[in-house]
């Protein structure tokens, strides 16, 4: 069940799950004050993902922590949110899924991620808090994630050289360059 709805700030907690994933998150960077100047002029354009505490009262947040919080300190007293009905696995499954689809992230950041989402799946399923069929489409999910986010290849070889417009060997320094471009 999706439902998308005008939820009150104060009825939205941090999910334990993804506790250590919110520390530090926001440090009034440039991307913080551009965030926080976007949704003042333009408002929330991507509602953020919450699920349906247990109490049934107050939600948990998935995903969306820097929205949540940019709307706190302009002083909004709600947000738009998409709520999902999710298990812990559905709702990490979520969170690692959006985290590592950002483009921002190197390459070691999504290694890390990945590493982190196994040690929390394999967490939980020594605790018996996932069926064992979700343990296995979940490494089917980690393995498909490592495959997809292998570093980048190191390019080897002989390069074109848009100033001197010859072959050069990577890594060689090339004095006869000045010539070129005076």
């Amino acid at each position: 069940m999706i439902e998308i709805k005008e939820i009150p700030i104060k009825d939205i907690e941090l999910d334990e799950l993804f506790q250590d994933r919110y520390l530090n998150r926001w440090n009034y960077n440039k991307k913080d004050t551009e965030l926080l100047e976007s949704i003042h002029t333009v408002g929330l354009i991507l509602p953020i993902i919450v699920r349906i505490n247990n109490d049934g009262n107050k939600y948990l947040l998935v995903k969306g922590y820097r929205r949540l919080k940019a709307k706190q300190i302009l002083g909004h007293e709600t947000i738009m949110c998409k709520v999902l009905d999710l298990s812990d696995s559905d709702a990490m499954g979520i969170y690692f899924s959006a985290t590592l689809g950002c483009k921002e992230l190197t390459y070691e950041q999504k290694k890390r991620s990945i590493e982190t989402f196994r040690g929390i799946m394999n967490d939980m399923d020594e605790r018996g808090l996932i069926e064992k069929n979700r343990v296995k489409e979940l490494e089917k999910y980690i393995n498909n994630l490592e495959i997809r986010n292998k570093p980048p290849k190191k390019i080897t070889g002989p390069y074109f050289c848009p100033i001197c417009k010859h072959k050069h060997i990577r890594g060689q320094k090339y004095e006869d360059h000045k010539r070129y471009t005076e």
